[in-house]
């Protein structure tokens, strides 16, 4: 079968879904229904495969690159980065701890 044969059939397969297979086993056989069956849930499997392996690498990507910062927004900069700065001002010492 085509990938346009394929396409067709399938899709016509989803829009009517209960029906469509009692047409096909009593236009087709059993055999044509069984293997056209399979071939939709197969098609089903990879697409999801595909979009899981699609949504993973994204997700993977975001918190690579955008971490610390996505780290702060959460956090609201609360004990996300603690930055002590020493001053010598007038020979006393300031320290401040957080922003």
């Amino acid at each position: 079968m085509g990938m346009i044969q394929f396409w067709a059939i399938s899709t016509i397969v989803y829009l009517i879904f209960p029906v469509s297979f009692i047409l096909s086993y009593i236009a087709f056989g059993s055999l044509f229904t069984k293997q056209l069956v399979a071939a939709l849930l197969q098609d089903f499997l990879q697409t999801m495969l595909v979009a899981i392996g699609a949504l993973i690498i994204l997700i993977w990507l975001t918190v690579h690159y955008l971490g610390s910062t996505l780290a702060g927004w959460l956090v609201g900069n609360r004990n996300y980065r603690v930055m002590i700065i020493t001053n010598v001002i007038d020979g006393c010492r300031y320290r401040f701890e957080g922003w």
